[in-house]
């Protein structure tokens, strides 16, 4: 099967969230099963081209505001995966998501659109579009014989809200308005949802949500209309990336059954952190998109109560009054680095004891498949993903190793912190962990049920016109 894909993001080549890494691994997946993969994906300028192989050139003709606009391409290999970017200033000429010009927002999606649509779709059997940078791409086949298309939302709270004026300038049909129209302008979503042959988001529980809570953003009866061809695959993590027995940025490797190399990675960890050393005092870790979809105003409030247990390490940047109140918790007991590193982020996974994601919508969520992987024991809220990979400790003696809570409130938070730091009290910890690591977080049943999927979508191909 030839399968397109159309995304903002492909690690290790632009990554601001889990949406890079879940296209590079489910595209790489595929791959290794014999599929023809290609991702289209804006040419940022900060993208390290050495990293793809048999680079060469092409131009793309496309009609967009009122001409042919010749767009480069430079067409590449990152392992089995085929790499197009999109060269052209308007689509990669910046970092991702900057959206401070709404004109220049809508172009720069309208046109990689415009490019999937044009150039890519018939080169294609599917077409699987990530989210609302890639979603303007259904209503640009309106009426076209074209490939399948599936949607995937990895957040709903991000719909691509333009202006119709401006999406006018991609010649959109006229017959595709009705879809788009949003509140005055133009729902990127909206009408992909619509139009889509099939859509499903990153996990069953968040897929229910969208449907029957206000973590649809007004998409409710838009889903709910889909009836079985809307559902939720959950991601999956790169194991090789994510693995505590190989991983070459911690400070100790270790694995299920050597554990004691998990206590000098937290031991280096305090360090690094310049966490007063305490043998008997718990790290928590967090790392976050610091926003108040993660949760994190229901953590300042009970901050005296979490310095007096344990210790704190963040990584992450986001709004600014979070990162500030983190700031303001510095010290011996709260390590803070603002800002983005890998190297980081994996030794926060190693040497945490615990990994806290308080998050009041989680569509999957990834960091509580890395803390599994590396016996950090997860401590969250019962949603989304969240809901669905991890097993709580108390609720189920035999095979939990997790803390989950329900209420979105500093006191719910709260009591599933000390339960979870009284499992590691009652020195139930590494019992734990080790049922945590067991867990299959890999991407390969994940990618199995995307190729059902695809296969079922692309096979026999009906009329699409």
């Amino acid at each position: 099967m030839r399968i397109g894909v159309v995304a903002a993001e492909l690690a290790p080549l632009a990554k601001v969230g889990g949406l890079g890494d879940v296209v590079a691994a489910l595209s790489a997946e595929l791959a290794a099963k014999a599929h023809d993969v290609t991702v289209a994906m804006p040419g940022y300028p900060s993208i390290p081209r050495g990293l793809l192989g048999s680079l060469r050139t092409e131009i793309a003709e496309v009609p967009f505001d009122g001409v042919t606009r010749r767009v480069p391409l430079s067409i590449g290999q990152l392992g089995d995966v085929r790499v197009v970017l999109v060269e052209d200033r308007l689509v990669g000429g910046r970092g991702p998501y900057d959206d401070t010009d709404a004109r220049d927002e809508a172009y720069r999606y309208a046109l990689l659109c415009r490019v999937a649509a044009d150039w890519l779709a018939p080169r294609c059997d599917l077409l699987h579009l990530h989210d609302q940078h890639a979603a303007l791409t259904c209503p640009m086949l309106f009426g076209r014989d074209r490939p399948a298309t599936l949607l995937t939302i990895h957040n709903l709270a991000f719909q691509g809200i333009h202006s119709l004026e401006h999406l006018r300038a991609a010649g959109l049909p006229s017959a595709v308005e009705k879809d788009l129209a949003w509140h005055g302008g133009a729902n990127a979503m909206k009408a992909a949802i619509i139009e889509a042959d099939a859509v499903n988001t990153v996990s069953p529980t968040y897929a229910r949500e969208i449907c029957e809570t206000d973590f649809g953003f007004g998409m409710q009866p838009y889903l709910l209309a889909r009836g079985k061809d809307l559902c939720g695959i959950l991601n999956g993590i790169d194991t090789e990336v994510w693995n505590p027995a190989t991983d070459p940025l911690i400070e100790t490797r270790y694995d299920a059954t050597r554990l004691a190399g998990k206590a000098a990675c937290r031991a280096a960890l305090a360090s690094e952190m310049g966490l007063a050393q305490s043998a008997d005092r718990p790290i928590i870790g967090i790392v976050s998109r610091l926003t108040e979809q993660k949760g994190f105003h229901m953590l300042r409030p009970v901050m005296p109560e979490v310095r007096a247990l344990a210790d704190l390490v963040v990584l992450g940047t986001g709004d600014p009054s979070i990162e500030a109140g983190f700031r303001a918790e510095a010290g011996r007991h709260v390590g803070v680095h603002i800002g983005f590193d890998e190297g980081l982020a994996h030794r926060i996974e190693a040497g945490a004891d615990l990994f806290l994601m308080p998050s009041r919508f989680e569509p999957c969520g990834l960091n509580q498949m890395i803390s599994m992987r590396y016996g950090t024991l997860p401590v969250a809220r019962r949603t989304g993903g969240l809901a669905d990979t991890i097993v709580d400790a108390d609720e189920d003696p035999e095979s939990g190793f997790g803390f989950l809570f329900d209420e979105d409130t500093p006191a719910a938070l709260l009591a599933a912190l000390f339960r979870a730091l009284k499992a590691l009290t009652e020195e139930r910890g590494p019992a734990l962990a080790r049922r945590a690591m067991a867990v299959d977080v890999s991407w390969s049943a994940s990618a199995a049920a995307y190729a059902r999927l695809m296969e079922r979508l692309a096979s026999p191909a009906p009329d699409r016109s």
